[in-house]
C-alpha cells in the first residue's frame, strides 16, 4: 500500500509509471491493494529485509481493534524483538505489544499498538501484504486506508485494476522514523529485492479507530515516490533473519 504516484521519468529513477494506484511498495510488477505498479528495474545514478508467536499471539477479534489497549511507549528500537510470519511470499513482523494484534484466517493483518514500534510493524505488515498477497487487496483499499477522498479513491482504483505481479520478490531489508506522534507517523521502509537492489519509500499512517491505517493522496489514491538505494545507509538494518 505504498500507493506511489506515477510522475516520474523512467530514465531518471529507474522506475516505470504505476499502472494503477496504491502499490505499495517498491518493486518488479508489485501488486498493492490489488494495485500494479510496474519497476522496471531499479537502478541509481553511477556519481551518487515465521512462525507466529506461541505466545500472546494474535487471533480473530469481535468488535473491531484495541491499539490504543496496546503500550504505548513502545520505542522503535522494540521492533528488534520481531518475529516474522511469511505473508505469501513476504515476511512480515510481530511484536507482542505493537501488533498485529489480529491475524484473521484470510491473513490479514490489524490492530497495531499506539506506538512507535506499533507504527513501524503497521508499516512493514502492510508492505508484506500488499506485495505477498495481493488477493488482500480489496481489503486492503477498504480497511487499511484511512476514510475519507483517499479511500474513496483507493476503492476506485481496486475495483479498476487489473493483473497480477510478474513473480519479482522483496522482502523488508530496514526502517527509518521519519516522524511520529501519537496521531501521525511516516515511516520509511527500505526493501531488498530478489535481484540485490534497494529501494524505498515513506508510508504516512494516521491513527484511526484504534489502528494505523494508511493516508493516500485524495485525488489519485497514491502515496509519494519511491526511491532507488545504492546501500541501507541512514536505514536501521532490520528484516527476518537480521
Amino acid at each position: 500500500m505504498g500507493m506511489f504516484s506515477s510522475k516520474q521519468d523512467n530514465t531518471r529513477s529507474g522506475f516505470r509509471s504505476p499502472t494503477f494506484i496504491l502499490a505499495a511498495v517498491f518493486v518488479g510488477m508489485l501488486v498493492v491493494l490489488g494495485a500494479v505498479m510496474t519497476i522496471s528495474r531499479l537502478t541509481v545514478d553511477s556519481e551518487s529485509g515465521p512462525a507466529k508467536q506461541t505466545t500472546d499471539s494474535p487471533t480473530a477479534l469481535d468488535g473491531g481493534c484495541t491499539g490504543s489497549a496496546l503500550p504505548s511507549n513502545f520505542s522503535a528500537a522494540m521492533v528488534t524483538m520481531a518475529t516474522w510470519e511469511l505473508v505469501g511470499t513476504v515476511a512480515a513482523p510481530s511484536v507482542v505489544n505493537a501488533g498485529p494484534d489480529q491475524i484473521d484466517q484470510d491473513g490479514f493483518r490489524s490492530c497495531f499498538g499506539n506506538s512507535e514500534a506499533g507504527a513501524i510493524i503497521a508499516a512493514a505488515n502492510i508492505v508484506a501484504m500488499g506485495s505477498g498477497r495481493p488477493d488482500l487487496g480489496a481489503r486492503l483499499a477498504a480497511e487499511a486506508v484511512a476514510p475519507g477522498l483517499g479511500r474513496d479513491a483507493a476503492l476506485r482504483a481496486q475495483e479498476a485494476a487489473t493483473g497480477d505481479g510478474d513473480g519479482t520478490s522483496i522482502q523488508v531489508a530496514g526502517y527509518r522514523m521519519a516522524s511520529y506522534d501519537p496521531a501521525l507517523a511516516t515511516v520509511e521502509i527500505a526493501i531488498r529485492v530478489g535481484n540485490g537492489s534497494y529501494a524505498a519509500g515513506a508510508i504516512t499512517l494516521r491513527w484511526v479507530d484504534d489502528d494505523w491505517l494508511l493516508v493516500v493522496d485524495p485525488s489519485t489514491g497514491r502515496m509519494g515516490n519511491p526511491n532507488a538505494l545504492s546501500n541501507l545507509g541512514g536505514y536501521t538494518l532490520w528484516g527476518e533473519g537480521e
